[in-house]
């Protein structure tokens, strides 16, 4: 990136196919969240380039494309609901940027009394973070994940080594 120009930043979300005939609008509800990650970007200067919800493996290849295509500066993906590592393994071993995986809840707490499968599904981004931080150690991709918790403790890291993966 060259000082004084924009970040450019793909932004793309994770979610399963099979849940979108079961759960009526939660897909686009989860795209909706994702919209607003992207707004927030750009309004702090990035260049933000968007390859969706990603909900099966064809479509993960799709996005790994068109990312890759971008040349981008970081990618960030959005843990919008549960689902495998065969939505993100083929994004972001096709390109060639910093991972940084979102694990935002979209809501600041949850009223279990009332709570169904579909509004669990739509407010359950934590959910996958551990298996996909396992592939991705498996398959040797750095990532960062920021996290709030403790003021002293922003980020983890799920990368066995510092390094960018061998190409």
């Amino acid at each position: 990136m060259n000082r004084g120009a924009s970040a450019r930043v793909g932004v793309f979300g994770i979610g399963l196919s099979a849940y979108w005939p079961q759960f009526e609008g939660l897909r686009e509800r989860l795209e909706g969240y994702q919209r607003g990650i992207e707004t927030r970007l750009e309004n702090m200067g990035a260049e933000v380039v968007s390859a969706g919800l990603v909900d099966s493996a064809q479509a993960a290849r799709r996005a790994g494309a068109t990312l890759a295509a971008a040349h981008l500066d970081l990618v960030m993906l959005y843990t919008a609901t549960y689902a495998t590592s065969s939505q993100v393994l083929p994004v972001v071993q096709a390109v060639d940027a910093p991972l940084v995986v979102l694990n935002l809840q979209p809501t600041r707490t949850l009223d279990y009394e009332a709570m169904t499968t579909g509004e669990w599904l739509a407010n359950c981004s934590a959910c996958c973070v551990p298996e996909i931080a396992g592939a991705l150690t498996r398959a040797r991709v750095p990532a960062r994940a920021p996290r709030s918790e403790r003021p002293a403790e922003r980020s983890s890291s799920f990368s066995p080594n510092s390094r960018r993966r061998a190409r």
